[in-house]
């Protein structure tokens, strides 16, 4: 079915689907009598031809002149681009550009996305050391001298990317040179990473890192959003619990908001993030801030120009009973949205369950111990049955398949429970695998039983 040409507004929603966001994209817009045109890669086999009203095939959805070749024929028919993946940015804003169609608030999206251009816009008050380096220009020595200037510990990061793809944190100089070498052969062969061009300035994530000094404190995320340069704080995390592998160090638990700051010193970090968004030029948008916090001294992690991912629109949700995901589309938008004020007493432990082996998903087990549990509030399920969980041993990309499999949150009313209710969820809570083996195995057994 096509309504290209009938409709004066049409939103493009980019089809690189996670928990499902394509299909909620379409349901909030068609809510406004908006026809969405949803673009999909060449392999995708995701059907969205229920809830889109056009679906659009692009050879390549990475790249920016297969994105602007398959939607050309509808350049004078769309009004906007209503999302922007974190893998697909560089092809989507370079698309927009070259079709002339816009996607709100561009420059601040990039000012936020492209690290060393963060970093250069907040030295003047959220100073932390780092170096880019080119992969042309490595070698041990140009190393040395930039781990140097950056110090010990630091942390190896793409100059744009998704979750905690190709991250790692380096505690031992002398394994600085082949950490650094081995992340850069590893994004060679990433057919995602593509370069983005900002008027002659060239930026491109396979051949280009940014190392970045190790900032200490405790760290936090903050969710909120502005809105026509008044700025909304709506919830502030404390990554509470962690684990590290491989040089990679993920949360296992968090309070949400954190019981564990006083009201001064909230609303202290919270004057400087708000500095912080109005540095890179955010407005008309939610945001997804990380920073370190050692009692004196700010350190940003990351700034994301959108919702946070995986649970946190849960977890908004739940904390203020009403649905974010409306108010982030209103927003983007520019339609009006209100304030958030009622809130629920207490807070929300959030404990996040991994795969600790490679193999096929067969089950979770334990659900139904954390389920009982007096605090239960949601949970929230990643991993499917029969999907690949690839070695944790050497991987740097696609991490998110053994990092993220089920999450759970437990509404507190006070401290007392936060250690147990972590460590039980982590010990009874697990992805129960099959190996490849035994699949074969099986599969064998049956066709002996029926087919002799």
């Amino acid at each position: 079915m096509s309504v290209i040409g009938s409709a004066s507004r049409f939103c493009i929603v980019p089809a690189v689907d996670q928990l499902g966001e394509v299909r909620l994209h379409c349901e909030y817009l068609h809510k406004r009598g908006i026809p969405v045109l949803v673009l999909v890669n060449a392999g995708c086999t995701t059907d969205y031809s229920d809830c889109a009203d056009e679906v659009v095939r692009c050879e390549d959805i990475f790249s920016a002149s297969d994105v602007v070749a398959s939607l050309y024929p509808y350049r004078n028919k769309l009004d906007s681009f209503a999302s922007a993946h974190d893998r697909i940015w560089p092809a989507i804003f370079g698309a927009s550009d070259q079709l002339g169609i816009p996607f709100p608030g561009i420059q601040a999206q990039v000012n936020c996305r492209i690290k060393p251009k963060m970093r250069e816009l907040l030295q003047p008050i959220a100073p932390l050391n780092t170096e880019v380096i080119s992969l042309t220009d490595l070698t041990p020595r140009s190393l040395k001298s930039a781990v140097e200037r950056v110090g010990m510990p630091f942390v190896i990061k793409p100059i744009w990317g998704q979750g905690s793809d190709y991250v790692s944190i380096v505690r031992d100089e002398s394994r600085a040179y082949e950490d650094v070498y081995h992340t850069f052969s590893l994004m060679q062969e990433d057919a995602s990473l593509r370069s983005f061009r900002q008027g002659e300035l060239v930026w491109d994530a396979r051949q280009q890192l940014l190392l970045e000094e190790f900032a200490p404190g405790r760290e936090f995320s903050l969710e909120g959003f502005i809105r026509q340069e008044k700025f909304v704080p709506l919830m502030m995390q404390e990554k509470y619990r962690w684990a590290e592998h491989d040089g990679l160090r993920f949360e296992t638990g968090n309070l949400c908001p954190t019981p564990y700051l006083r009201a001064h010193e909230k609303l202290g970090l919270q004057a400087t993030v708000q500095d912080v968004l109005g540095r890179l030029g955010l407005d008309n948008s939610f945001f997804h801030i990380e920073f370190k916090w050692d009692g004196r001294l700010l350190n940003i992690v990351e700034v994301n120009p959108r919702m946070g991912g995986g649970s946190v629109p849960a977890a908004l949700n739940f904390w203020f009973e009403s649905n974010v995901r409306e108010m982030e589309l209103d927003l983007r938008m520019g339609e009006v949205v209100g304030d958030l004020h009622d809130r629920k007493d207490g807070f929300l432990l959030g404990v996040f369950v991994n795969a600790l082996e490679t193999g096929i998903v067969d089950e979770l087990t334990g659900v139904d111990w954390a389920r009982s549990q007096p605090e239960f509030g949601f949970e929230t399920f990643y991993s499917r049955m029969w999907q690949f969980i690839p070695p944790r041993q050497y991987s740097k990309a696609g991490r998110e398949a053994w990092m993220y499999c089920y999450d759970v949150f437990y509404w507190c009313q006070d401290d007392g429970r936060i250690d147990y209710l972590h460590d039980e969820t982590r010990t009874r809570v697990r992805v129960k695998l099959k190996t490849e083996r035994e699949i074969s195995e099986g599969l064998a057994r049956i066709a002996a039983e029926n087919f002799g």
